[in-house]
């Protein structure tokens, strides 16, 4: 965990504000976000949409954001998203394959690729 002074002529207002992107550049930071990625986020609520926008500043080439509201997907098409994913947990697992893979229809491999964790194990 981090700590950090907020400078005087910042509000508390303003550095309430700058918590939410801070966590999404970290989480680009932690995936290696770079230039000509492609990036799948699932969740397209405040946080996810700054991650979405955050891994488009680090170059990032495709990006995929899921989520179960149909209004935050427009958003997040709105500021960037290339593509995005209606889910549902009445949605089976192989149908949910095939719509992220579909949305990765330049490069199918890289939806279905295993990626490692970049958390070590056992911690939350």
């Amino acid at each position: 965990m981090f700590v950090f002074r907020m400078p005087a002529h910042l509000s508390m207002e303003e550095g309430a504000a700058v918590q939410p992107l801070a966590i999404a550049i970290h989480a680009c930071n932690r995936a290696a976000v770079r230039l000509g990625a492609r990036v799948a986020i699932f969740g397209a609520g405040p946080v996810g949409v700054l991650c979405a926008m955050a891994a488009r500043a680090m170059g990032a080439h495709k990006i995929l954001i899921t989520d179960i509201t149909n209004s935050r997907l427009e958003t997040a098409k709105a500021l960037g998203a290339d593509y995005t994913l209606l889910v549902s947990k009445q949605l089976s697992r192989s149908r949910l394959q095939t719509g992220l893979l579909s949305s990765w229809a330049a490069d199918p491999t890289s939806a279905s690729t295993p990626v490692p964790s970049r958390k070590p194990p056992g911690l939350l």
